[in-house]
Parts: C-alpha cells; sequence; structure tokens
C-alpha cells in the first residue's frame, strides 16, 4: 500500500508562520482596541476576545489544535511506514503521534489547566513529563540524521519554552494590578507565539523526513502543480 502526499514542507511552512505571525499580531491589536471601545477582552466573546490568545475556543485554540492533530498524522504514517519495515523505532513514532493527539485534544479543551486548580502548578507536571520523555527518546533522537534531530530540538524547545518558561513568568505576573494592560498581554501572546512556532517546525521537520526517508510515501514538493 502506496501513501501520497501532496504538501511542499518549505512552502507549507512559509504558510504557516504568516498565519501565526498574523494571529500574534492580532492578539494584540486586539488587546489595544478593545482597551479604546470598550469590549471585554477576556470575556471570551465580541469582536476582540476571538484574537485573545490567552483564552479558550479563540482562533489561536483552533489553529493549534488543528496543527498539532496534523503532527498526530503525520507521525502515524511515519511510523505505519516503519512498521512495514520492521523498523525497531516504529513504536516510538506511533507513542509520538499519541503525543501530538493528545495535545491537540488538550488545547481544545483547556485540559492541562482544568484538571489542576492550584496556582499553575500544572507546569511542573509538564516539567516532570518532559524529562522522561527526554530520557525514553534519547537513543531515538542521537540515532535521527543531524537536521532532522536539530529540527525537533528545535521545535520542542519552541514549544517547551512557551509552555513551561513562559506561563512561569505570566504566573508571576498574575498577580500584578497591572495584569490585563497591554505590557503584559505581550506575554501570553510571546507564548502562544512561541507554541505555534515550535509546531510548524515540526511539522517541516516531519514532511522533510517524510520526503527522505520514508520509502512508500510520495510527497510532491516545490513546483509541481496539481492536474
Amino acid at each position: 500500500m502506496k501513501y501520497t502526499l501532496l504538501l511542499s514542507p518549505k512552502k507549507t511552512t512559509q504558510v504557516l508562520s504568516f498565519v501565526v505571525l498574523c494571529i500574534s499580531l492580532a492578539s494584540i491589536v486586539g488587546k489595544f482596541v478593545s482597551d479604546h471601545l470598550g469590549f471585554d477582552y477576556t470575556a471570551g466573546y465580541g469582536p476582540t476576545s476571538l484574537f485573545n490568545v490567552a483564552i479558550e475556543k479563540s482562533i489561536s485554540t483552533w489553529y493549534t489544535s488543528f496543527t498539532l492533530l496534523l503532527c498526530s498524522v503525520l507521525t502515524i504514517i511515519i511510523a505505519s511506514a516503519k512498521k512495514r519495515e520492521n523498523d525497531h523505532y516504529a513504536l516510538h513514532w506511533k507513542a509520538l503521534s499519541i503525543i501530538f493527539l493528545y495535545l491537540s485534544l488538550a488545547k481544545l479543551i483547556n485540559f492541562g489547566e482544568e484538571i489542576i486548580a492550584v496556582y499553575f502548578t500544572w507546569v511542573i507536571l509538564d516539567a516532570v513529563f518532559v524529562f522522561i520523555f527526554v530520557v525514553v527518546y534519547f537513543r531515538f533522537l542521537a540515532d535521527l540524521s543531524p537536521k532532522i534531530r536539530r529540527l525537533l530540538l528545535i521545535g520542542g524547545t519552541l514549544y517547551i519554552g512557551g509552555a513551561i518558561g513562559l506561563e512561569l513568568v505570566g504566573g508571576y505576573y498574575c498577580s500584578s494590578p497591572d495584569w490585563g494592560n497591554m505590557p503584559y498581554t505581550i506575554i501570553p501572546t510571546l507564548g502562544e507565539f512561541f507554541k505555534m512556532m515550535g509546531v510548524v517546525v515540526f511539522i517541516y521537520a516531519l514532511t522533510s523526513y517524510i520526503s527522505s526517508y520514508v520509502k512508500d510515501l510520495h510527497l510532491r514538493i516545490d513546483n509541481e502543480k496539481l492536474r
């Protein structure tokens, strides 16, 4: 059985990067507009809150969930191909697909922030998970080509930096009486920006890996057009 995927890693990355930039700028502009027009930017409704990256059911939430789901699909395709080749890392790819699927669903239902009511302590669980992941996947990453390994590490660093690093910074400023003012709005926006860009790098790494190393998947790239 052969798969056909009509996708350009480079062009896909350019388009997704542009979307991420637009979403991030819209979040900041939305805050500015809401301050001047009297909209409630944090309520989850209204013309500006739709662009607020810090609340549920915003455009960024649906976008990030979709791109994480795409990562899950790409990794399960790789896992299926590796299983047919009896590659001993097939299970690693499959587990990676499950992780991306979990992150996609968690983004939609805000699972990480809902299951723990204590102030920002859920980031500790995230840090523990990251440590376990690095230990389990150390050999897997070491055996990848330098380019793919570098891309996955960059994507992971961006995503974790946004998910944990800037969440801690945001948690510190959350108790400030100025929280919600424009300078502090940039903190969650930066956090989401790093996470979204991390996923973009993941997608670039996975599509590049498929085009170079997966035998039974045909990836049409560059300037070829659909007929």
